[in-house]
């Protein structure tokens, strides 16, 4: 899924009895339950016995909850919590953990339906449910803050970090998250709310009154035609946000002068209110949608320059042809970019350097699919999102190591610059 990256801390589930949990054997704890459930019958008031079926419960929680067996697991914390009120606050932070580890899991893997508001529901209640029990649990605050900030319900998103930081104070993460949410809500606070079966849609709504504007029919245009290529089906709403200029530059502030479109977990567009040609938009609109695909197939385990080198082949097929002029210059004067250098250079304040690293990743891309066709790309990013580190994927799935594809991609690039040069494209966008 797509969606700000929840910065984990170290999950803290704490045993009543360190040393029992060397037993790690799921089998090992019911009969051990049992013994102590009948003991526990027959001397109600022994405090050793029901301390001990106390503990059981919570070992056997916690190990259950380690194989992802969450009802069991919050089901046997309930039994552990009921028995034993001397250790009541460690119980419940124990318990806490669960709901927040499960809810995580819910929100970040989308079940197999269409769409996953359900299950999205379901995440926001176990955290609700965690902060409840323990309202120490910071990582419950940050995992609500995501899940309603990624509903653009952002006042909400900003009081749960705000409980964040004030858990984790001098953290830098969560400062930075509120600085952003800060700038966001006060510029978004005005929006309209736009319904869309795909995407959670925020508009500034003086270019909502522009008549020739349906940034619906844009979205939905690059939805029908990106999905297709990538055999994807897309679980959940995605949101994006329709700025004005001004107050777009506002809220994406270092943002490269030429970029009118961008992705960060939300797709974000700047048009003018008076705006009557869409084209380009688009065009940008496509590009950033496919960054959506690529980060939900890959768990956002993609190198920047593949990523953006597919995205600009989605608008070679869907939008502007990508212009090459900076490859071509650089390619005949020896000066492409290492390919150890191009995520660096696709970031560069260098206006010239950041376009090259785009037409270069772009051509690269362009290689791969003429050579061996997209259903190879689509199974390296199923590959990249088992989490398999990137050279493995590319010799995993292209049969040799990347280097060599590198080298033929060089040599084929004569041909290709000299193709593109005599079959000349009209103008387009300059890149994200």
């Amino acid at each position: 899924m797509a969606s700000l990256v929840l910065m984990l801390l170290a999950l803290l589930i704490f045993p009543i009895e360190a040393n029992a949990l060397s037993d790690t054997d799921l089998d090992y704890w019911p009969p051990v339950i049992a013994k102590f459930a009948t003991l526990h019958v027959q001397q109600p008031q022994n405090s050793s016995i029901t301390d001990s079926l106390a503990n059981a419960y919570n070992n056997y929680g916690i190990l259950l909850a380690k194989q992802n067996q969450w009802n069991p697991a919050i089901t046997a914390l309930q039994q552990a919590i009921a028995l034993n009120p001397s250790m009541l606050n460690q119980l419940k932070q124990n318990l806490s953990n669960i709901y927040f580890s499960y809810g995580y899991q819910l929100y970040q893997n989308p079940g197999e339906q269409l769409y996953s508001s359900e299950q999205n529901s379901t995440a926001k209640q176990l955290a609700t449910q965690a902060i409840a029990l323990y309202p120490g649990n910071a990582n419950a605050y940050l995992l609500l803050g995501d899940i309603e900030y990624m509903n653009q319900q952002m006042p909400q998103a900003q009081q749960a970090w705000q409980q964040a930081a004030s858990l984790l104070p001098g953290n830098q993460d969560v400062q930075k998250r509120l600085a952003k949410i800060t700038t966001e809500t006060k510029i978004e606070s005005d929006m309209n709310d736009v319904y869309n079966p795909y995407f959670n849609i925020k508009i500034d709504k003086d270019v909502q009154l522009n008549p020739n504007l349906s940034v619906t029919t844009i979205l939905q245009y690059a939805h029908d035609s990106v999905a297709p290529d990538f055999n994807y089906i897309q679980r959940n709403k995605v949101p994006v946000v329709v700025y004005n200029r001004v107050e777009y530059k506002q809220a994406l502030a270092g943002a490269p002068s030429w970029v009118e479109a961008a992705y960060d977990g939300k797709i974000r567009i700047a048009l003018a209110t008076n705006q009557n040609d869409f084209h380009l938009i688009t065009s940008d609109v496509v590009h950033e949608y496919t960054h959506v695909i690529i980060a939900d197939i890959t768990n956002g385990n993609c190198p920047l320059w593949l990523n953006e080198g597919i995205a600009k082949y989605e608008e070679y097929k869907h939008g502007d042809p990508p212009r090459i002029f900076m490859l071509a210059l650089a390619y005949n004067t020896k000066n492409l970019i290492a390919w150890d250098k191009i995520n660096e250079a696709l970031v560069s304040s260098d206006t010239q350097t950041a376009l090259l690293a785009y037409q270069q990743s772009f051509s690269f891309v362009y290689y791969l699919v003429q050579r061996f066709g997209m259903m190879k790309i689509v199974q390296l990013l199923n590959v990249l999102g088992n989490k398999i580190e990137f050279n493995s994927a590319v010799q995993q799935v292209y049969g040799v190591p990347i280097e060599t594809l590198e080298q033929n991609w060089n040599l084929w690039l004569t041909g290709f610059i000299n193709n593109w040069a005599d079959a000349p494209v009209a103008e387009a966008a300059q890149g994200n």
